[in-house]
Order: structure tokens, then C-alpha cells, then sequence
């Protein structure tokens, strides 16, 4: 079963559980076991993971099931992610590096296509798209498939079967105060050339994501195309 945690913003870095991103490095620590963990006590931190010199976001998943968290970061700088597949108690590989959209920000680890592995899907914000990386089924990911333009520039990311088909969607909150989602319609790990758009207020967008669910028509149309480089 492949695990997940959460990314906590926290000034001006981010806490991946007990993962702290900042300055082009991943600092990592240790929770302990029971009774300790309980109580929130950490172990020193160990040495740090070099990450890149722009690391905007994190997100952790056992991405090979050997058992063990590993974790992804997103680097906006050089326009790529970093996937550090999780060794052992507090212990990472280094680093295989996965080009991406343009200025890379927010990060999800989830599996979309049903097949046990978790993928990634990445914010970009000067392009305006959001790409999508599939597991190989080894801890590896093949090339990214980019979809957009959004109606803004992403900065936010969550998932979850928003329509009830059994797949995961995804959501992201852009620049100009809309939340476009994706539909997984498939469950093969694409998206429809389809996505809604909801804007205004939070009540708003709830009265309009209730509307458009128990519908069959999706507004503004999507071009997914696969990237190569970047």
C-alpha cells in the first residue's frame, strides 16, 4: 500500500512532515517510534539532500512500494523535480531529475491511473499548465504530459475524486482567484480534454462545483500534449 503525507507551509520554506525545504536542500529528520512519536520528538536531523537551487515544493509517497517514503521536490529555477526514492529509516537514493513546465511551484504524489504506484502531478506557473508524471513501476517516471493553459497561473494542488467515478481529479487554486479541475474519466491516467472552471466567492465556487457535478458538459476545453524537454 503506498503511503502519503502532507506539505505544511511554514514561512518561507515548507514542512513535508518532518521535511524541512529550503535553500536548495532537503533537511531530513527522523520521527520516533511509539510512545516518542506520540509525543511529537524528533531525532537530529541527518545530512542534507541537495535539492536545486529553486525548491518551491515537496510531497513524499513510497513511489517504488519497497516500503520506505521517499520524496519529490520541485525546482523552479532549472525547470525540473527531483525524486529521491525513499532506502531505509531515514535514508534516501539520490537524486533522478525529471524535466517539467516552466517554474515548477506545487507538488502531488498520487496514483491516478489505478495501478498501486504513486505518480506526480506538478504546478507550473509561468506556463500556466499542469503536468502529470507516471509511474513506471519501479520508482521511475517516464516523460511529462502537460495540460493547459489554466485559467491562471496554478499555485495550489489537491486531489480527489470530485465526479464519484472511482478516479482521482485534480484541482488547482491560480493567480487570478479561480480553481480549475481536471477529470480523470478514464482512470488510465489522463485527463479529458475538458475542465472546469470555478471563480468568485468560496460560496460561489461551491454552488458552481455542485451545479457543473450533476452535469455531463465540461467547459473549456484543454489540449494535453507530452513534453520531452523543457
Amino acid at each position: 500500500m503506498p503511503r502519503f503525507s502532507r506539505v505544511f507551509a511554514s514561512g518561507f520554506s515548507l514542512r513535508f512532515a518532518s521535511i524541512t525545504v529550503a535553500a536548495g536542500h532537503v533537511r531530513r529528520s527522523l520521527m520516533l517510534p511509539n510512545p516518542a512519536r506520540a509525543q511529537g520528538l524528533l531525532q537530529s536531523p541527518s545530512p542534507n539532500l541537495t535539492t536545486g537551487t529553486g525548491p518551491q515544493g515537496a510531497a513524499a509517497a513510497d513511489f517504488a512500494r519497497s516500503g520506505w517514503v521517499g520524496m519529490v521536490v520541485t525546482d523552479s529555477t532549472n525547470k525540473n523535480i527531483k525524486v529521491f526514492l525513499g532506502t531505509g529509516p531515514n535514508t534516501f537514493a539520490g537524486a533522478t531529475t525529471y524535466g517539467v513546465c516552466t517554474n515548477p511551484t506545487a507538488v502531488l504524489a498520487t496514483d491516478i491511473n489505478h495501478d498501486g504506484y504513486p505518480d506526480i502531478i506538478v504546478a507550473c506557473t509561468s506556463s500556466a499548465t499542469i503536468d502529470v508524471l507516471l509511474n513506471d513501476g519501479s520508482g521511475g517516471f517516464g516523460g511529462a504530459t502537460a495540460y493547459g493553459p489554466l485559467s491562471g497561473q496554478p499555485v495550489a494542488l489537491v486531489a480527489g475524486d470530485f465526479v464519484g467515478n472511482g478516479y482521482v481529479d485534480v484541482a488547482s487554486a491560480d493567480s487570478n482567484g479561480n480553481v480549475s479541475i481536471l477529470l480523470n474519466t478514464t482512470g488510465d491516467g489522463t485527463f479529458s480534454a475538458s475542465h472546469v472552471t470555478l471563480s468568485g466567492t468560496l460560496q460561489g465556487s461551491q454552488q458552481a462545483i455542485s451545479t457543473r457535478m450533476g452535469t455531463s458538459t465540461w467547459p473549456s476545453p484543454i489540449t494535453p500534449t507530452t513534453q520531452s524537454t523543457c
